[in-house]
């Protein structure tokens, strides 16, 4: 039931309704339409030359526009259809433009400490640039006067947010990809209701999509009538809803403005093990305090703001620095902060540029864990380009996936990848969720970013990026004790896959970027 629920409210079933309707027209065209068919023939194909030159003058990855090249030639009917339900995002595009909007209005709420950028320069040169970037075009300080602390599953974290919600004096911000009935939210949830009846002014954001299946269509108004702000980020209604791809993949939980959850778990049993799916459920998870929390409330405020329909609320109302004259204590802790986020539909491609950036700059090492392997032409050529200058270059995947056929297609890359120079082991206990990369151990990334099409180019996501802090080392040697439980892929190993397993892989592999 659950599984019919999602496919009435998700674009499988319009794709479905879409195919048929193509195989309908060809039926049609023969049986009843002979005399005519020639002119229908005509009138789909300048609608579809039309469609190819105006997605070829977008500036998009090109791989984007290869894919619908493609399904133009396979399926027109179809296509222009499809094309008409994602392209044609009316929702994600209302979101974007407020989006944009209240970052440039906004950002000013996030000034640039002139020392810690100056140091960061001193120390780390190309480093200094990436912060640039991420400053200058992004809107995202770095910062120092920050410590994180790493969690290498998410029962861990789990443990420990409880006791910060627990300790919520003014505010608390909730938002998540998936939040799904269990233990875990219904821990979380008794704490944010008795914290709301406390007087504490507590915030729920989840995507709408994410818990299509998972929450009941009004539960936002459950938890509104419990004293707690909430809504569903651009919620889904069966085959009318445009906002398919654009989706909230964020993870954030911001308490009073002094500390800061982000990573790859979700609200779910199974991301702390309670459950059992796909095997042992590996993620991980960094809880922030100091100034960079800012950054992390800021990202949660625009976005809330963004999307809700009623008046936003005022941001210098819950950042610290702007909060009255008490000053954070001084942290005693060495290295730099940027917290960022990513947006589908800003034309920067943050978070696939802060990934590369780390491979081009590294001199020893970049390894990497994510859950899905669906990278870009650039970002394949960067991790071979890495590889051969000598750097070690391991990537760290499920054995255990949790969308076989995303896996299948991961593993077309397996053999360009290998001969290439870059290591591939997989997680044999079971599923690896974590989004991680760490480089010489120096830099690391932990966030909600995954190497795929979706992650990098569609989806809102969130992550920091760490330079020269201690809890680096921490989470390289979690990745080694990871690698420890993993098998290296080899040559062989591919080959031993079997060729329809292979050749179904290389099919899906031209629709690649909109799985």
């Amino acid at each position: 039931m659950d599984k019919l629920f999602k496919l009435v409210f998700s674009k499988k079933l319009l794709s479905i309704i879409s195919f048929l309707f193509q195989i309908f027209i060809l039926a049609a065209g023969f049986v009843w339409f002979k005399e005519y068919f020639a002119y229908v023939y005509w009138v789909q194909l300048v609608v579809c030359a039309g469609l190819i030159i105006y997605e070829m003058q977008l500036q998009k990855n090109p791989a984007f526009q290869l894919t619908w090249i493609c399904l133009v030639a396979l399926a027109p009917t179809f296509t222009i259809l499809l094309y008409l339900l994602v392209r044609f995002d009316t929702v994600g595009k209302r979101i974007s433009r407020r989006l944009n909007y209240i970052v440039k209005t906004t950002n000013r709420h996030l000034p640039q400490k002139p020392d810690a950028a100056e140091q960061l320069e001193e120390l780390h040169p190309r480093m200094g640039g990436l912060a640039n970037y991420l400053r200058d075009t992004c809107g995202f300080p770095v910062y120092q006067n920050t410590d994180v602390k790493y969690y290498p599953l998410g029962e861990l974290m789990f443990e420990e947010l409880k006791k910060d919600l627990h300790n919520a004096k003014k505010f608390i911000f909730v938002e998540f990809f998936i939040i799904h009935h269990g233990i875990m939210w219904s821990s979380i949830h008794e704490i944010l209701k008795e914290k709301a009846a406390q007087g504490v002014e507590v915030r729920v954001m989840y995507d709408g999509m994410g818990c299509v299946n998972l929450l009941p269509r009004d539960y936002h108004k459950t938890l509104e009538e419990e004293g707690i702000l909430c809504h569903p980020f651009a919620p889904v209604y069966p085959l009318l809803s445009s906002s398919q791809n654009n989706r909230d993949h964020r993870k954030i939980v911001v308490v009073d403005g002094e500390v800061a959850y982000t990573g790859g778990v979700n609200l779910g049993d199974e991301y702390i093990n309670r459950i059992e799916r796909f095997g042992h459920w590996k993620d991980t998870a960094i809880r922030v305090t100091g100034d960079a929390v800012d950054s992390f409330s800021m990202m949660f405020l625009q976005l809330w703001n963004a999307s809700e329909r009623k008046k936003g609320f005022n941001e210098e109302e819950y950042l610290f620095y702007l909060t009255g004259s008490t000053r954070r204590e001084k942290i005693d802790t060495k290295g730099f902060v940027i917290p960022f986020g990513d947006s589908p539909l800003d034309e920067e491609n943050t978070g696939e540029r802060v990934y590369m950036d780390l491979l081009h700059t590294a001199q020893k090492y970049v390894h990497i864990v994510s859950p899905y392997l669906i990278p870009s032409s650039e970002m394949r050529e960067t991790l071979k380009y890495t590889a051969k200058r000598g750097v070690e270059v391991i990537l760290l995947l499920p054995h255990i996936p949790d969308k076989p056929y995303v896996k299948a297609v991961a593993r077309t890359y397996y053999s360009e990848l290998i001969r290439g120079g870059v290591k591939i082991y997989e997680y044999t206990p079971g599923f690896v969720h974590a989004k991680m990369s760490i480089s010489d151990d120096t830099r690391a990334v932990v966030g909600t970013i995954n190497h795929d099409f979706r992650s990098l180019f569609l989806h809102y996501e969130c992550a920091a990026l760490m330079i020269d802090c201690p809890v680096v080392p921490v989470i390289e040697t979690d990745f080694q004790q990871a690698l420890k439980l993993s098998q290296r892929v080899t040559l062989a190993d591919y080959m031993k896959i079997s060729v329809i397993s292979r050749f179904f892989g290389y099919l899906l592999r031209l629709f690649a970027p909109l799985l």
